[in-house]
């Protein structure tokens, strides 16, 4: 059964803006990394990433030559929409994962490990929700 899924990976260079990465680990599957998508059962869902891939290519296509301000804002916008995705998913996971076997209390957030600690908090309150985070003990569990 699938506990979470998540967007990870979220790569921009003020060149190119990435396709983040898209992930779900299964209960029994968590070996020493519970809340580290690269390390879960299913890493990275190539059907997303190809779904994703013409808009993206669009998007950077778009913003080839722009100022890194203007990257920067993009850069923020992308993390609220996919934010605000990820809390939409958890609150109407029976619909929208009905084609997996999920737990009750399944969850999806933004994982991004590889950013600063504070940025990292960050993008899990505002995908899960400060009362999530601390309930499923996301960050005691590293």
């Amino acid at each position: 059964m699938v506990y979470a899924c998540g967007f990870w990976l979220f790569y921009a260079d003020y060149t190119v803006l990435g396709i983040p990465c898209f992930a779900y680990n299964a209960v029994g599957q968590e070996k020493d990394a519970k809340w580290a998508p690269p390390e879960w059962v299913v890493d990275v869902d190539d059907r997303m990433m190809n779904a994703l891939k013409p808009h993206y290519e669009k998007l950077t296509d778009l913003m080839n030559g722009q100022s890194e301000e203007v990257w920067e804002t993009l850069i923020e916008f992308q993390l609220n929409y996919y934010s605000q995705l990820c809390l939409e998913i958890t609150r109407d996971a029976k619909t929208l994962l009905g084609h997996w076997r999920i737990t009750d209390d399944i969850i999806c957030g933004i994982f991004e490990e590889r950013e600063a600690e504070e940025t990292f908090i960050r993008l899990l309150h505002s995908s899960m929700g400060e009362e999530a985070v601390e309930r499923l003990g996301i960050l005691q569990d590293g």
